[in-house]
C-alpha cells in the first residue's frame, strides 16, 4: 500500500507527457511548414515527442522502485520476465498480424519485428522494417526489459550521484534514435514525417 501511495501521484503525471505526443503527432507537420504559426506554439509542438522520452524515464524509476531486490535470484528473474512478455508481446504480435494485408512483404527486413528486434540496429542500409510505427517504442522498451534485472542489481551498490549520471546519456541516444522512419515507403511518400530541423 506504502508503494501505491508513493507511486500513484508519478503515474498521472503519464497525461501530460501523453498530451504533448498527441499534440506533436497531430500539428507538428503543419507547424514546421508554416511561417505564420507562432513560434511559442511550434517550439511546443515540435519537440512533443519529449513525452516519449519522459515515459521511459519514468517506467525505468517505477521498475526499479517497485521491483528492488526482487529480481536476485533465477526464479524472481524468469517470474518477471514472463510478466513483462505476457504484458506487451501478445497484443503487439497482433497488431503486427493485422498489417500483414496492407504492406508489401520485403524479404529478411521484415523478420525482426515478428521478435520487437527493429529498433536494435541503427543501420538503414539493413532494410528493417516496421508495418506499426509506433512499435518503435515496445521494441526499445523490450530491450530495457531485457537489461533491467542486471541493470537493478548493480544499482543498489552505486552512489546516487553515479547513477543520475549514468541516466543522461540513454536519454539522450533514445531522442537521436527516434529519428529513424521506418515506416513502408510508400507510406512515406503519402505522409511525410515533420522535420524538426524546420
Amino acid at each position: 500500500m506504502r508503494d501505491r501511495n508513493l507511486i500513484q501521484p508519478l503515474t498521472s503525471i503519464r497525461f501530460f507527457a501523453a498530451f504533448t505526443v498527441v499534440l506533436y503527432h497531430s500539428g507538428a507537420s503543419f507547424a514546421s511548414k508554416s511561417a505564420h504559426f507562432p513560434m511559442f506554439l511550434k517550439t511546443l509542438l515540435m519537440n512533443g515527442y519529449s513525452g516519449v522520452t519522459f515515459f521511459f524515464v519514468l517506467s525505468g524509476f517505477i521498475l526499479q522502485y517497485t521491483h528492488r531486490g526482487r529480481v536476485a535470484t533465477g526464479a524472481q528473474v524468469k517470474k518477471f520476465a514472463v510478466a513483462r512478455f505476457a504484458r506487451i508481446y501478445p497484443v503487439y504480435f497482433l497488431t503486427v498480424a493485422l498489417m500483414l494485408p496492407f504492406v508489401t512483404i520485403s524479404g529478411w527486413g521484415d523478420i525482426p519485428q515478428f521478435f520487437l528486434l527493429h529498433w536494435w540496429v541503427q543501420d538503414s542500409s539493413l532494410g528493417i522494417t516496421c508495418w506499426n510505427m509506433p512499435s518503435w517504442t515496445l521494441s526499445v522498451e523490450f530491450f530495457f526489459y531485457l537489461c533491467f534485472p542486471m541493470l537493478s542489481r548493480g544499482i543498489e551498490y552505486m552512489p546516487t550521484k553515479a547513477v543520475a549520471a549514468c541516466a543522461i546519456p540513454p536519454a539522450g541516444s533514445i531522442r537521436r534514435r527516434r529519428r529513424r522512419d521506418c515506416r513502408p515507403r510508400r507510406w512515406r511518400s503519402r505522409f511525410p514525417a515533420p522535420d524538426p530541423a524546420s
